[in-house]
C-alpha cells in the first residue's frame, strides 16, 4: 500500500488568472488563497499572509516610484536595499520591512511596477518573519503592469 493513499494526495493548488477591472495589471492567484476586489484595490489573503495590490493609471514621474515607497514605509525598518529590475512591461522596485511596533512583529515587501500607462503597488505582510512563502513568492513574480496606455 502506497503511503500517499493512506495520508491521502497532496495536490499542488489550481492557479486562476485575474486580470484588473481597468485592465492595468494581471497576476496568477492560486485556489488556496482568497481574493476580494474593490475598486482599483485587489487583497489576496491565505491563513498566513496578505498581499495588498493598488494601482493607478497614467504617467509616472520617474522619482515618485522611490518616493512612494519611502512615503508608505516611513515608519517601517528597512531590512534590504532598494532592489531596481524589471517585468515583461514595466520597471520594478522592491524593498523587504519589518514593523516591530506591532505584536507579533509583521515582514513585509513592497513592490512598485510602473509603465506608460501607469502604476502598481503591491504590499506583502505576514508574522511569518522569514519572507513570502512559494505561493506567495509566485503570485508576486506573475504580477505584471501593461506597458503602454
Amino acid at each position: 500500500m502506497k503511503l500517499s493513499s493512506i495520508f491521502g494526495r497532496h495536490q499542488a493548488p489550481q492557479y486562476r488568472h485575474h486580470e484588473s477591472a481597468s485592465g492595468l495589471y494581471s497576476l496568477d492567484v492560486p485556489s488556496t488563497w482568497t481574493a476580494e476586489a474593490d475598486g482599483s484595490v485587489l487583497v489576496l489573503e491565505s491563513k498566513s499572509e496578505a498581499i495588498h495590490i493598488s494601482a493607478w493609471s497614467g504617467s509616472v514621474p520617474a522619482e515618485y516610484p522611490k518616493q512612494l515607497l519611502e512615503q508608505t514605509f516611513a515608519d517601517e525598518v528597512p531590512t534590504s536595499e532598494l532592489e531596481p529590475s524589471a517585468s515583461r512591461s514595466a520597471q520594478v522596485l522592491r524593498r523587504n520591512y519589518r514593523d516591530e511596533r506591532q505584536d507579533p512583529p509583521r515582514a513585509w515587501q513592497a513592490l512598485v511596477l510602473w509603465s506608460e500607462a501607469g502604476l502598481v503597488l503591491a504590499t506583502w505582510n505576514s508574522t511569518v518573519l522569514n519572507g513570502p512563502s512559494d505561493e506567495a513568492t509566485k503570485i508576486l513574480s506573475t504580477l505584471d503592469v501593461r506597458g503602454a496606455a
